[in-house]
């Protein structure tokens, strides 16, 4: 006689909470507004319209600035320093030198250097999770 398997263990994942999902799309729109702004100002330099190019440079490097001095206000609050006030530090020199492209440039790197952590977070929470629902009762 043969044995009949038992079915599967349901898995029951747990939901992302609001506070990732808030940060899953902030992270996002801030490396899309990077990015864009990255690409706009370099198409209008090589358009000959630095006019444009400036602002599509300048501003979303200082939205990503106020974004990060919040965040390094945050940590240094809660008694934690990191390298965040170096990148600062960059893009507040870069924009005070009139160097909107390399204050741009290290906006995108921060931008997406945000998504990946993001996502990083959020996979290993979903497989964390997961891996506590298979483990025996």
């Amino acid at each position: 006689m043969s044995e009949i398997p038992s079915p599967a263990p349901t898995v029951e994942v747990e939901a992302p909470s609001p506070g990732l999902l808030r940060t899953l799309s902030w992270t996002t729109s801030l490396l899309v507004l990077t990015t864009s702004g990255l690409v706009v100002g370099s198409a209008a330099t090589i358009a000959g319209r630095p006019d444009i190019a400036w602002p599509a440079w300048a501003i979303p490097t200082i939205v990503v600035g106020a974004h990060l001095a919040i965040s390094i206000l945050r940590d240094l609050r809660e008694g934690r320093a990191g390298v965040d006030v170096i990148a600062l530090l960059a893009i507040g020199g870069a924009l005070l030198l009139g160097e909107t492209f390399a204050a741009a440039v290290i906006g995108v790197m921060l931008a997406t250097g945000r998504a990946l952590e993001a996502y990083a977070e959020g996979r290993a929470r979903r497989e964390l999770t997961a891996l506590l629902g298979r483990a025996p009762q």
